[in-house]
């Protein structure tokens, strides 16, 4: 099956560390004959996060914030962006309570509703994209670093900020690059980032992608046996 590497919470990458089985920079892997979303508890997080992870009360909040500190310590819009991102899943896991709790009333309280969190959409912030500008085999310059991306199952998106810090005509090509490799790209300004956030992530994510809880049948935590990956 053929798979998709995605480079994340780096502002640059050494490309023959791609092709390792361990890269000295968070990447994900994706099979893209599977045609299933990355989420927070399919993404293979690194050891010492892990780690972390086991022994927490609290294993979304150390997510959170590790995901907040792989975005740039300069790029406030992005940090923004992804804590905002959070905040969202958590109110509408919130909002549509009832209904998950419905939906485990057969597992007679084996879970609640809050297990679902973990089904979420997995932001992977300051990724790099494989948009080649050119035919041919693949090459450093075939990437396309953005603020945030997501895998929905068949696809690609991309969060960016507005206005861009490139120049007008670098911003101009990095776009024509994402939208020539079929990935939608949508732009936000710090007005996207008032309030709650949630009318930015409705134009970036399909209900069906907010409606997380939805895409599985029992939650599944973060804690992935090596095995699965």
């Amino acid at each position: 099956m053929a798979i998709m590497r995605i480079p994340y919470g780096v502002d640059d990458f050494a490309f023959d560390d791609l092709s390792s089985a361990a890269p000295p920079f968070p990447c994900a892997s994706i099979a893209l004959g599977a045609k299933t979303p990355l989420r927070l508890n399919s993404t293979r997080f690194d050891e010492n996060l892990l780690a972390r992870l086991r022994g927490s009360d609290d294993p979304l909040g150390l997510i959170r914030a590790a995901l907040v500190r792989l975005c740039s310590p300069w790029d406030k819009l992005s940090r923004r962006f992804v804590e905002l991102y959070f905040d969202c899943i958590l109110a509408r896991l919130e909002t549509h309570r009832e209904a998950i709790a419905k939906k485990l009333l057969p597992f007679d309280g084996l879970y609640r509703a809050e297990d679902f969190v973990y089904s979420a959409l997995m932001p992977l912030p300051r990724a790099h994209l494989y948009a080649p500008c050119e035919p041919g085999a693949l090459k450093r310059q075939d990437f396309v670093a953005v603020e945030c991306a997501f895998w929905l199952g068949d696809r690609l998106i991309a969060a960016t900020t507005a206005p861009s810090a490139l120049t007008p005509r670098k911003a101009r090509e990095k776009m024509e690059r994402l939208a020539g490799a079929g990935i939608e790209a949508t732009a936000f300004g710090p007005q996207d980032l008032e309030g709650s956030g949630e009318a930015l992530l409705a134009r970036l994510l399909s209900e069906d992608h907010l409606s997380f809880w939805t895409g599985e049948s029992v939650p599944c935590g973060p804690l992935r046996p090596a095995a699965l990956d």
